[in-house]
């Protein structure tokens, strides 16, 4: 486990290097851009995900340039492929685990004396 990571950080330190003396191929990363924003960045096996909360950010792939608004998420596969997509709100999972709380109490204390509720 610790020779993985220590390859890991290897492989990552040489291509920060190939980055900074700028013999990286252009497919090999992307350059993220923001002001103020809240944003979230995912990595994994050979994909990026872009997530942004607040603000907007510029996701740039060699000379394409793709603008991220609040609200809205893209992946971008090892083969520079984009799909967007939406997020879904954090305020919506409290909201509605209550909503279904709370039809859960009135169908209860309603239906209280009838058979079906006395059995559960």
């Amino acid at each position: 486990m610790e020779e993985q990571k220590r390859a890991a950080a290897e492989k990552l330190w040489e291509t920060f290097s190939q980055y900074n003396q700028g013999n990286l191929a252009e497919k090999k990363y992307v350059i993220i851009r923001n002001l103020h924003t809240r944003y979230l960045v995912k990595s994994e096996k050979e994909t990026v995900k872009i997530q942004v909360s607040e603000g907007e950010v510029q996701a740039a792939l060699g000379s394409e340039k793709i603008n991220v608004s609040k609200g809205e998420k893209i992946q971008i596969s090892g083969e520079n492929e984009v799909s967007r997509g939406r997020v879904f709100p954090s305020w919506a999972y409290p909201v509605g685990g209550g909503l279904i709380a709370a039809g859960l109490t009135f169908v209860l204390i309603k239906y209280r004396k009838s058979k079906a509720v006395k059995d559960v």
